[in-house]
């Protein structure tokens, strides 16, 4: 084997090092979370977010609708996937 440089060869260095994998708490439901916000948005504020666009009128409250019915959205979904992912895989 070839000799190396003395300052690539570290003396104190161990010889394999241990590498702890941390388990995956991505759940199930984690890449579909913005597709259910966006629907549940639409459900909930959908009528009130096109009638704001076509007229112009109340454009305030529904983009508040819109947003808080988003918000809770998220959080729960994100609540129930974290749920999902603690539990053992099938």
């Amino acid at each position: 084997m070839a000799a190396m440089p003395e300052s690539i060869v570290k003396k104190d260095a161990p010889e394999f090092r241990i590498i702890v994998k941390r388990p995956n708490r991505r759940g199930p439901i984690a890449p579909y979370r913005m597709a259910l916000t966006v629907l549940f948005v639409f459900f909930v504020a959908g009528r009130q977010l096109w009638a704001a666009a076509m007229t112009g009128y109340g454009s305030d409250g529904a983009l508040i609708d819109a947003g808080v019915a988003g918000l809770f959205i998220w959080v729960l979904s994100g609540i129930v996937n974290g749920i999902l992912a603690q539990g053992r895989p099938a």
